[in-house]
């Protein structure tokens, strides 16, 4: 009896420490395996998290010192070049500026008829000062009335159009006067004197003004700590202007890395400010803006697709506009079509993006303006009416170069577009288009100035994206589109 329960034992302990060498091997072999691959993965692979998101950074800083009795942003405020940020106590400038003015008006008064057109350019400049003033005091009142963290509401909006409209008022009568002070005059000492005052006139006035310190270009306010009572010095850096309308991403490789990282290779960028979501390109190479040079990329558009596919995307947006309506409204159908079929995803293109963006704002009537020349355009109007919209009004920039749109300045956007809309006369909406043009800052200024909404290709192929993946592609400040935006229904 104890002999076999010994045995028993003797058994039972050799199986089990059988099992745990076993166990032991297995993990051995699993831990090596695993080492392997990630070795394998990283030198196929290489990856790095020392990566950063870059922009131009402007430095924020008064032209004119004292204290601070007005701040009217946040830090990540979104600000338009010309936007308020803060106001200097104007109390000694005022003084300045007074005491400028009779020194003028004394020397005006002595150079008889010989100063007429400058008196009269000086009174302009002042009317538009005053003007400037009682604009920014809309804008105050229109602020403080806007309860924190909503929309814009038309009163604010109306406010800063104002605001925009007496500034380029004023900085235009600025340069008259200036203009008028660099014409010749008879030399007398009348004149010479009218000459100095005019002189010490325009910089007084220069610097009352300047006690509105506004943004210098278009962006996303960065560590705005600034607060009323701070007493800053001319050309103090006070906080920054990440501008908005181009980005980069510095990415820092092991230099061991590098031999295995390629011009045109393919990569996956993740982002912390979109948490889950990762975008991962794959280009087919559009060669210029015309029909032929987008044929060779329509046939790699396909292909592009299965790849991504068989990467596991969640979804696919097919980037550019006019590569996808060149070849009209059925090529375009059937390629969505194929393209849904053949990976079995959510499946987009910036043209259907730009068309339910016109939709999503009830827009019906529309103006255009396009990066494309005159042939491209003509398709584009054909699409867009086999779409359900009437266009009113077509302005393109001619351009046929790749890489031209990029050249474009948001300011020229924003003049072709205002140009469109005024031939337009009645226009419900207006559509930028080519995914080339910077359009980032350009929504909310065009809406402002004329009252109508802003669809432009890189805002909706985002949008249309987003709500693909299942978020709502709500953002604030880039236009009305994507402020209203809503949940995507469950």
């Amino acid at each position: 009896m104890n002999q076999d329960a010994s045995t028993e034992v003797r058994e039972s302990t050799t199986a089990f420490a059988t099992f745990r060498w076993v166990a032991l091997a297995a993990v051995v072999v699993a831990t090596v395996a695993g080492a392997f691959y990630y070795w394998r993965h990283v030198e196929l692979y290489p990856t790095t998290e020392n990566a950063y998101t870059g922009s131009n950074i402007v430095r924020v800083a008064s032209e004119v010192s004292g204290p601070v009795i007005r701040v009217y942003v946040r830090t990540d405020d979104a600000v338009k070049a010309g936007d308020p940020l803060f106001d200097i106590d104007p109390t000694l400038y005022d003084a300045a500026l007074r005491g400028a003015r009779a020194q003028f008006d004394a020397a005006a008064d002595a150079s008889g008829t010989a100063g007429d057109n400058l008196k009269k350019a000086a009174a302009t400049l002042e009317e538009k000062r005053t003007a400037l003033e009682a604009a920014l005091k809309t804008y105050r009142d229109a602020k403080d009335a806007q309860a924190q963290d909503a929309p814009p509401s038309e009163q604010l909006n109306a406010a800063e159009k104002g605001w925009q409209d007496a500034l380029k008022a004023y900085k235009d009568s600025e340069a008259a006067f200036a203009a008028e002070q660099d014409k010749p005059l008879t030399v007398t000492t009348p004149t010479t004197q009218l000459r100095g005052a005019a002189a010490q006139l325009a910089k007084a006035t220069h610097d009352r003004v300047k006690t509105h310190t506004t943004a210098p270009s278009d962006g996303i306010l960065s560590n705005v700590t600034l607060r009323p009572g701070a007493t800053v010095q001319a050309g103090q850096p006070l906080f920054a202007i990440i501008e908005a309308n181009r980005w980069w991403v510095d990415a820092n490789f092991k230099e061991t890395d590098l031999a295995r990282i390629k011009v045109g290779q393919p990569a996956a960028v993740y982002l912390d400010m979109y948490p889950g979501v990762t975008f991962i390109p794959r280009a087919v190479g559009v060669r210029a803006l015309t029909p032929e040079g987008y044929d060779a990329a329509w046939n790699g558009i396909l292909p592009a697709a299965k790849q991504l596919a068989k990467e596991g995307v969640d979804a696919i947006m097919v980037i550019g506009t006019s590569l996808t309506f060149y070849r009209g409204y059925e090529a375009h159908q059937e390629l969505l079509e194929q393209l849904r079929r053949e990976t079995g995803l959510p499946v987009s293109t910036m043209t259907e993006a730009v068309v339910d963006g016109l939709k999503s704002v009830g827009a019906k009537r529309i103006a255009v303006a396009t990066a494309y020349a005159d042939e491209v355009n003509n398709r584009l109007a054909d699409f867009l009416k086999r779409s359900g919209f009437e266009v009113l009004a077509l302005q393109g920039f001619g351009l046929f170069g790749f890489g031209e749109p990029g050249k474009k300045s948001e300011q020229d956007i924003i003049e072709l577009s205002s140009k469109a809309i005024k031939e337009a006369g009645g226009a419900d909406a207006v559509l930028i288009s080519c995914g080339g043009l910077l359009t980032l800052g350009c929504a909310e200024p065009i809406e402002q100035r004329h009252g109508i909404p802003v669809v432009t290709s890189t805002q909706s192929a985002f949008w249309k994206a987003m709500r693909l993946a299942g978020d709502s592609g709500h953002v604030s400040g880039r236009g009305k589109m994507l402020a209203q935006s809503q949940a995507v229904p469950a």
